[in-house]
């Protein structure tokens, strides 16, 4: 049987500069996660994109900043993302899941 629920652990390090959006009293903070895995054959690194929600922004936002550790908790989300292909002209658009993560703890 296959469950609708999802729960997300993941731990990594901030790269690049997470950003800040704002909709009506709703506030989010984006950011990438890099974590590493030895898969026998080398280590690959792999990318996940986060986003942390209101209080969280308060209480973390100013901490979330390239180069911090972070491991947490979450779900997925589905994000679609519609753009105008330049060397086509269509208009695409791309899916991709997001941790939204509603436990964290970062490494100073």
């Amino acid at each position: 049987m296959v469950s609708d629920k999802d729960f997300v652990l993941l731990e990594g390090t901030v790269v690049g500069t997470p950003y800040k959006s704002v909709s009506g009293e709703k506030v989010a903070l984006n950011f990438t996660l890099e974590s590493m895995r030895d898969n026998g054959y080398g280590k690959k690194t792999y990318n996940h994109q986060v986003v942390i929600w209101n209080k969280m922004v308060e209480d973390f936002g100013d901490k979330i900043v390239n180069g911090a550790y972070i491991s947490g908790r979450g779900h997925l989300q589905v994000q679609k993302l519609v753009y105008k292909d330049v060397a086509s002209d269509e208009i695409k658009t791309l899916e991709y899941d997001k941790i939204s993560m509603d436990y964290i703890e970062i490494d100073a």
